[in-house]
């Protein structure tokens, strides 16, 4: 999980020893229930938008990691089974990572 924001998961798994995995459904399809494995509480508002739980763009899915959008999850329904280990996402939010340690 990047707590930072703004770095591939590749970044994230490097800095903790380890090597994003990202095939073979390596974040599951709905990856709500890995947020909560991470420690992750996602907040939904009442200006919540449902289309934003769909994947949509490579850097997802994500959660905020300050300012306003803090702890909104996005783009954790219908994971793909790849997942590109190498996009970044914007600043404000940190990817949840499928790290695996290093054969």
């Amino acid at each position: 999980m990047d707590v930072i924001g703004g770095r591939s998961c590749d970044q994230v798994c490097e800095e903790q020893g380890r090597v994003c995995q990202g095939t073979n459904q390596a974040i599951p399809s709905n990856a709500l229930s890995a947020f909560t494995e991470a420690g992750v509480v996602c907040y939904f508002d009442v200006f919540h938008d449902p289309s934003e739980d769909q994947w949509q763009f490579s850097g997802d899915p994500k959660v905020g990691v300050g300012g306003l959008d803090d702890s909104v999850c996005k783009g954790f329904k219908n994971v793909p089974p790849t997942i590109f280990c190498d996009a970044k996402t914007t600043a404000n939010y940190g990817r949840l990572c499928p790290c695996l340690a290093k054969i």
